[in-house]
């Protein structure tokens, strides 16, 4: 079994600092017309965002102003995370969750998340979870287009497959899409789960009640994962 969790409002709450460092940033390096207020954030990958991003402030999507930015943005949202009155929370149920998982021989931990490796890292281990648990990481960059067709922009969608693909190289062999796991709290987590021909689980952690998600097609949605007994029964036993 293959369970690939993404990070904000999934495990972790750390009260915006990702989308107040990034307009920081952005501000720093392309002045006060850059703002990071009328972007939606809710389920999207960084490159995607950052593409909004600039286009709304009228910057260059450049391959320099891209590294500068991003550099920027690490260095910033260390600072916020590092700052005391910066509140950040490990959602329910999560710490045990992965306790369980970790400790199950038959269960290959990942993360798939939008976010940029350096950052989602810094979250994770602001709130305490070692980014190092999880074998298997996938993020946000590691979408570069195509999965809709030649040309198309990155995508959510391409990162399951980019999971799968890690996972052979992890353990020398394929795993099956339906023995693969996406949680998340977005209905962009359900339908890149389902766009791969995995599993969705998905939680009422963030912006989407469990009615939302379980429209969009999730095959279990939960108010949280607190109920850590009743998730891994579903996970080991429903198909």
């Amino acid at each position: 079994m293959l369970i690939l969790f993404d990070i904000d409002q999934t495990m972790i709450t750390t009260s915006g600092a990702g989308r107040a460092a990034m307009e920081l940033a952005g501000r720093e390096l392309f002045g006060d017309r850059f703002s990071a207020q009328p972007i939606d954030f809710a389920g999207s990958i960084d490159p995607i965002v950052v593409a909004r991003l600039f286009a709304h402030a009228g910057v260059s999507h450049t391959a320099d102003n891209v590294a500068a930015f991003r550099r920027r943005y690490a260095a910033r949202l260390d600072e916020r995370l590092a700052d005391p009155s910066t509140g950040r929370t490990v959602l329910p149920g999560v710490l045990d969750l992965l306790a369980r998982l970790r400790a199950d021989a038959d269960a290959t931990l990942g993360v798939l998340s939008g976010n940029y490796g350096e950052t989602g890292r810094a979250k994770l281990a602001a709130c305490g979870i070692d980014p190092d648990w999880f074998r298997i990481a996938v993020w946000g960059d590691d979408a570069v287009g195509g999965f809709h067709g030649p040309g198309s922009p990155p995508s959510r969608d391409e990162l399951p497959r980019v999971g799968l693909a890690r996972y052979r190289q992890l353990h020398g062999r394929d795993i099956e899409a339906k023995r693969t796991i996406v949680i998340g709290d977005t209905p962009h987590d359900v339908r890149c789960a389902l766009a791969n021909g995995c599993r969705s689980l998905a939680v009422s952690t963030g912006a989407f009640d469990a009615a939302a998600l379980a429209a969009a097609g999730a095959h279990r949605a939960l108010p949280n994962l607190s109920n850590v007994d009743d998730v891994l029964s579903w996970m080991f036993n429903a198909r």
